[in-house]
């Protein structure tokens, strides 16, 4: 059976079956093509003739390898080249009709005639390189034309042509790393990896690789998951993460792929594999927002009965061409592992990161007590949902441990004597949200002199007994979560005593006399520059004591119920130093707005879901210090009529809007003012808009945006036109958070992707 000459695209499914086609025969199928080759033979002749509408003449001085001259290929390039160059696609647009360049202005390889003229035949009709005579030796001089001349496809087209060329440079592999072994500069490093990133999705059949830039990690993911990135530019990196969905692992673990795992580690063999995430169910519990809700699923649901089948051997996939020994970090969610997986695991000994969330060791295993016996040099150390012994607590006392994260874990050696001799030294950051230990343990790890972090959220002291002595404990903090705790006398007393904190959380408070008792502490009032009491109930006592944190710079009250705003003589310490202000999803409405004339600095106003009335942003407008110092404005989902949206260009520095648009509303207002809505805009966010051309319109006004977001939009087909790109020629990054669009709009986005834009989806 011969393998096809022609590999089908979406757009073209007829496929050449026949033997390879003769030179003679290959010169017939291109007899209606006109190419200007001096002195070329007849088969190069004819390569690419006017299609369609849009055409550009091209003449490109090529290197030839035999004779002294330099021979000039001219072709038309056209709308109908099957795989398209962003390089080609740039002269079109800007309406040229005849181009001449040297092949040195695109690429530093010596092309010859010959090798760009087969180059234009795959290109245009879609065509194996390798049957209409590619050589091997010539393949790396092919794979930089494609990546030179930023070529790309609209269907799957250009993935196949890269499968069709892997064999080939898989067949070359010693002789290139060889010869990139001679130069490992930076710019080689950079060149390798720009080649060879694409023939990483070419490997396997059943998987998706593909490039989470805000992470730096490589995802491996199931064949057509929604809204993934198709990117793989991470070139410019030196380290990279794995991230391994749970569907894909036993892929991966068959006993088949062994060697494409290896092809994966050749093509990335400049890169350092700093770390691998793994989880059962593709959520990771480091990753949600929500502390509360993460801890609460994390205890309410169960490990998953069928991955103990997958994850067998988890590592050993690993365990090769010493890439166990730069592994940095381990994370495993909801993983049940087995002896062979702990065996493997111990192998990581340069571990810097360790988190296990909620996994199942085998009953025989002692990993939780010799964790640094064998991770000498963790510095990280999570350990999430687990039942923890005095072996565990005693095995961590004197380690290099800075970061350590115990969340919903429970002590479960009550009533034995725990002996803790030593301390942790180095300890900086300590998370105990919905734990259930006691005083002795929390004793042991608050008398730590360098612990500058701590989270206790959702923890039940009143069970811990003798609890009295609290000398020598840390008192001053960077970091102070105490939210929705729930105290004994003793631990009251201590967290409203001389504490000196930068940043204060205390969320949805269980018990008023405890939050009245711990916001008049003093030395609260004088250090907090963060006060974040999100979920309360603002009273006219809790108020009078919010006035007194002098230095406060950032006041954050989303969830809140703000039923009092004082007397307007009464003075707030903190009018000249409140930058940031956040009343999210508060239900106060525009009587919460006569308290913004207060504060002389303010430059984030952060109230989404609030229930402001039309006009309100009059009114803001109307006080003149905010006018001159708001840079952000966050008043997603509230009622904007005309008159909100005239006002917005009076806010002299105003950078960032976030703003829901209605239709009607918007179109009446852009009838009789077709200017942006701020000249100094740099990040523009629509919440809950549906985006039509009208509001394309007022986008491509902002000459200076930068960020461009979407969230929880209904996008119209035909939102992101190409001229998008040439209007805001600062625009950065677009992102599209639980917002879906057409399969055209997607295209366009891919093009935004090629010429510099960040796109991501869901972040």
């Amino acid at each position: 059976i011969k393998e096809p000459l022609r590999f089908s695209a979406n757009s073209q499914d007829a496929i050449i079956s026949s033997e390879a086609l003769s030179e003679k025969s290959l010169s017939k199928q291109f007899q209606n093509v006109s190419m200007k080759v001096p002195d070329a033979l007849a088969s190069e002749n004819d390569i690419s003739k006017k299609f369609g509408d849009q055409t550009v003449l091209i003449d490109i001085k090529c290197h030839d390898a035999i004779q002294e001259s330099i021979p000039t290929v001219s072709f038309e390039y056209t709308n109908d080249f099957i795989i398209r160059s962003d390089y080609f696609d740039k002269h079109i647009d800007s309406e040229e009709t005849e181009v001449k360049v040297n092949i040195e202005d695109i690429t530093k390889e010596s092309v010859d005639r010959k090798q760009f003229c087969l180059f234009l035949r795959t290109c245009r009709y879609a065509l194996d390189p390798k049957r209409i005579g590619l050589k091997k030796s010539d393949v790396l001089c092919f794979v930089t034309l494609l990546r030179d001349l930023g070529c790309y496809s609209t269907s799957n087209i250009l993935n196949k042509l890269y499968e069709h060329l892997l064999p080939l440079l898989l067949s070359q592999k010693y002789l290139i790393s060889s010869d990139f072994a001679d130069d490992i500069g930076d710019n080689a490093i950079l060149n390798f990896n720009k080649l060879f990133l694409p023939f990483i999705n070419t490997v396997f059949d059943s998987i998706d690789i593909c490039f989470d830039a805000t992470k730096e990690e490589l995802v491996f993911l199931k064949v057509n998951t929604p809204n993934k990135s198709d990117l793989l530019d991470f070139s410019y990196l030196k380290e990279i993460k794995f991230r391994i969905h749970a569907d894909v692992y036993s892929v991966l673990h068959h006993d088949g792929s062994r060697p494409k795992i290896l092809t994966i580690f050749w093509l990335l063999w400049l890169y350092t594999i700093k770390g691998i995430i793994v989880s059962a169910d593709n959520t990771y519990f480091t990753e949600t927002k929500d502390s509360d809700n993460a801890c609460e699923l994390l205890l309410k649901k169960g490990i998953h009965s069928d991955i103990r089948r997958q994850t067998d051997g988890l590592f050993n996939v690993f365990a090769t061409n010493q890439i166990y020994l730069d592994l940095k970090s381990i994370e495993l969610d909801n993983i049940v592992l087995s002896e062979i997986d702990v065996s493997y695991l111990k192998k990581f000994i340069n571990l810097e990161s360790l988190i296990l969330v909620r996994c199942v060791l085998p009953l025989s295993s002692t990993l939780l007590g010799e964790i640094p016996v064998y991770f000498s040099k963790c510095k990280e150390l999570r350990i999430i949902c687990f039942s923890l012994s005095n072996i565990f607590f005693q095995s961590i006392t004197n380690s290099l441990i800075e970061v350590l994260d115990l969340s919903c874990c429970e002590y479960i050696d009550f009533g034995e004597d725990l002996d803790l001799n030593g301390s942790l030294n180095n300890l900086k950051s300590l998370k105990l949200d919905y734990s259930k230990l006691n005083h002795q343990i929390v004793t042991f790890f608050l008398k730590n002199r360098c612990l500058r972090s701590l989270s206790i959220r959702n923890v039940d002291f009143e069970g811990y007994i003798n609890a009295r002595n609290f000398t020598g404990f840390q008192k001053s903090f960077d970091f102070l979560d105490i939210s929705g705790c729930q105290f004994s006398k003793s631990y009251l007393k201590f967290f409203s005593t001389n504490l000196f904190v930068n940043t204060f959380i205390m969320q949805n408070s269980k018990y008023f006399d405890d939050v009245k008792k711990i916001l008049s502490c003093k030395s609260l009032h004088m250090y907090v520059e963060t006060l974040d009491l999100s979920g309360n109930k603002i009273t006219s006592t809790m108020l009078t004591q919010i006035r007194k944190f002098y230095g406060m710079s950032n006041l954050i009250l989303s969830d809140s119920s703000i039923d009092f705003f004082g007397n307007p003589k009464d003075v707030f310490l903190f009018e000249d130093s409140l930058k940031k202000l956040n009343i999210s999803r508060s239900r106060s409405g525009n009587k919460f707005l006569s308290i913004l004339s207060r504060f002389n600095n303010l430059e984030e106003f952060i109230a989404p879901e609030c229930n402001f009335d039309a006009g309100f942003l009059v009114y803001i407008k109307s006080v003149d210090v905010l006018k001159k110092s708001l840079r952000k404005i966050d008043v997603a989902r509230s009622k904007v009529e005309i008159m909100d949206f005239f006002v917005l260009s009076e806010f002299e520095n105003l950078e960032d809007l976030c703003i829901t648009l209605v239709s009607n509303v918007f179109v009446r207002y852009f009838d009789n003012n077709q200017l942006p809505l701020c000249e100094n805009l740099k990040s523009l966010t629509f919440s809950f808009t549906i985006v039509d051309a009208f509001i394309l319109k007022l986008i491509m006004l902002h000459l200076n945006l930068v960020n461009l977001n979407f969230y929880n939009c209904e996008i119209k087909t035909g939102s992101f036109p190409r001229d998008l790109r040439r209007m805001l020629i600062q625009l950065h990054r677009i992102g599209l958070i639980d917002t879906n669009i057409s399969t055209v709009d997607m295209e366009n986005l891919k093009y935004f992707r090629r010429n510099g834009i960040a796109i991501y989806f869901n972040q």
